[in-house]
């Protein structure tokens, strides 16, 4: 029944259903076998074959179908999931440094896949569901990073993300489990065609394996290729930089060379700045910016906004931006010496930033609002020479040369 029956069968029965189906013919069976046998069914209804209408079902054609010069013309043009970043059905490697928030960048876009929200700068070009593939850290992605995206993004109905464990692909038992558990998923009614899988991470998926050997690192990224073909969906892994994060990821340069596109993450020093960049797309052009985020807390979690370029700079602009001089040359300018002088926080960060920066005046509002928090942090440490009072009363100037005042 497996070998014979169940592949004519859209779709095939899983083999355990199947093995049921079995059980329960053979345990309520009223009659022996073969007492309904029957002739050859082209014998017994050859007399209406020719009446019934003819079928046509659709080729499929072979992986190594060689295309023609007016094929090739007219092949497609690569298609995007999310414009510039990440290209549909493609295998995709995002690299980052421990602790470089590249899981919370694979959760944001499976969960704005899922939900059909704007990331990245864009709206996804198709909904569907999306699977994240974790060995660790899944309690945290179904629950607590889970629940902060959908309150940041209000959204408030059951979305299509799905949480499961990754396999160790030198498991031939285990990537193919894997891969059942997603079918089963999508033969639920009403289930739109896949949309994404993450796996996290590339070395824990390669227990067993050497990320050394480029042979091994063939087999991860073969894995990675089956997915991409039989679903037609993005397949992203997770990676780490090696020592040296400018010689890239960690282990054979073999594994990112098998990869459809390479994008990066990173994080600045210990803050919650992030720099998403693409570093390669084997069929379109890399873009020149890259995009950038901040985390904040929502819940007990983090979750990723977009900043701007002028924001990005600011949040994280090396100390000399908020160097006592530079505070003290700009308390100058604005004639803010002595307490009767002094300005608010809000009027020094503003005078920080170069008008005309910022693309709209709602940038520019959110780039102060930004500098005026560096300000008040600081306001306790290195420039606290240059304050007066505290809290909501907080005012910054420059000391008078008259005790008085």
């Amino acid at each position: 029944m497996l070998e014979e029956y169940n592949p004519h069968c859209v779709p095939p029965w899983p083999a355990d259903e199947l093995r049921v189906k079995i059980q329960n013919a053979s345990h309520y069976a009223q009659n022996e076998a073969g007492a309904w046998a029957s002739a050859p069914a082209a014998e017994t209804f050859g007399h209406v074959l020719d009446k019934l209408p003819k079928e046509t079902e659709p080729v499929r054609r072979s992986p190594f179908y060689a295309e023609d010069d007016d094929e090739q013309d007219t092949a497609p043009d690569p298609v995007w999931l999310i414009p510039e970043l990440i290209p549909d059905a493609a295998t995709v490697l995002c690299i980052g440094a421990k602790g470089s928030f590249k899981s919370f960048v694979a959760q944001e876009l499976l969960m704005a896949i899922a939900a059909g929200k704007e990331t990245f700068g864009s709206k996804p070009v198709r909904q569907g569901p999306t699977f994240y593939g974790a060995h660790e850290g899944r309690n945290a992605i179904k629950k607590p990073r889970k629940r902060a995206w959908k309150v940041a993004h209000d959204v408030e109905t059951k979305l299509p993300f799905f949480v499961m464990r990754a396999p160790q692909v030198q498991s031939l038992d285990q990537c193919e489990q894997f891969r059942e558990q997603i079918r089963v998923r999508l033969r639920e009614p009403g289930c739109k065609k896949i949309a994404g899988i993450v796996l996290d991470t590339v070395a824990k998926c390669m227990v067993g394996l050497n990320e050394n050997d480029a042979r091994d690192c063939g087999i991860f990224s073969a894995f990675c290729d089956s997915l991409r073909d039989e679903f037609e969906c993005p397949v992203i892994a997770l990676h780490h930089f090696g020592k040296d994060e400018g010689r890239g990821g960690r282990g054979s340069s073999a594994l990112p060379a098998n990869f459809d596109t390479v994008i990066t993450c990173r994080r600045h020093e210990k803050s919650l700045s992030l720099e998403v960049n693409v570093q390669y797309h084997k069929d379109a052009d890399e873009p020149e910016n890259p995009w950038t985020f901040e985390g904040r807390a929502i819940g007990g979690s983090l979750v990723f906004f977009p900043t701007t370029p002028e924001e990005h700079r600011l949040a994280t602009a090396s100390e000399d931006f908020f160097h006592p001089r530079t505070i003290g040359s700009c308390l100058r300018g604005l004639g803010a010496v002595g307490l009767a002088a002094a300005v608010s926080t809000n009027v020094l960060a503003a005078s920080l930033i170069v008008p005309g920066k910022t693309e709209s005046v709602e940038e520019r509002h959110a780039a102060v609002e930004r500098a005026s928090r560096a300000l008040t942090k600081l306001a306790r440490t290195k420039l606290e020479d240059y304050c007066v009072r505290s809290g909501r009363e907080l005012l910054w100037c420059l000391p008078s040369s008259n005790p008085s005042e």
